[in-house]
């Protein structure tokens, strides 16, 4: 697993530049999504600070990324670790991923290898 501190430090950086596009993996242990999300290999939620309506109890913390966020209009609080994150996009594109922590059916295949020491992360 990668440094969650890493992964916080460039969620950060995204939210001060203007959102942040966390892409992370719903099966894995201490995520809270709602039903419909929780069999993907992945789902993306975009966070900001400058939305016109501002997320309710958002909460960056060392471990996780949490926010009472709408589906369907209907409130759901959201939770996901940063071991369950595996890519950072800025709102201008700027990727930050993980390899290794990215669910294996979303890479490649016939690069297990040599693509898992590789990050752009760095």
């Amino acid at each position: 697993m990668s440094d969650p501190i890493a992964k916080r430090i460039r969620f950060d950086r995204a939210l001060a530049e203007s959102s942040a596009f966390l892409h992370f993996d719903p099966r894995r242990a201490g995520v809270l999504v709602p039903p419909f999300l929780r069999a993907r290999p992945q789902v993306v939620l975009q966070f900001s600070h400058r939305f016109p309506n501002p997320m309710r109890e958002f909460v960056v913390t060392d471990e996780s990324v949490s926010a009472v966020l709408s589906f369907a209009r209907s409130p759901f609080h959201v939770v996901v670790p940063w071991s369950a994150g595996f890519a950072v996009v800025t709102g201008d594109a700027d990727v930050a991923l993980w390899i290794d922590d990215t669910p294996a059916e979303l890479l490649p295949s016939g690069e297990p290898g040599a693509a898992s020491r590789r990050s752009s992360a760095n």
